[in-house]
């Protein structure tokens, strides 16, 4: 295992990914997000599902959010 944790390792590939692109990120925000999702996915931050939701539909529902979330941000972040 790497000397960094996950996180660590997350944003350096994250950061990397933004500066490529020319677009400022900063840590703090990026760990809120992790946080929060790590938090939904677990169960510890009610973001109003069925207590019984399966982790897999969750991570299903993560998935279609954040494909559509990305194409909405590139495609704003161009128009500029």
């Amino acid at each position: 295992m790497s000397e960094r944790n996950i996180i660590e390792r997350s944003w350096s590939v994250y950061e990397a990914h933004m500066r490529k692109r020319g677009v400022s990120t900063d840590e703090v925000s990026f760990v809120g997000g992790f946080a929060s999702c790590f938090g939904i996915l677990t169960g510890r931050v009610n973001i109003g599902l069925p207590q019984d939701t399966p982790v897999l539909k969750i991570f299903d529902a993560v998935q279609a959010d954040l494909d559509r979330m990305r194409s909405e941000v590139i495609r704003a972040h161009e128009d500029k």
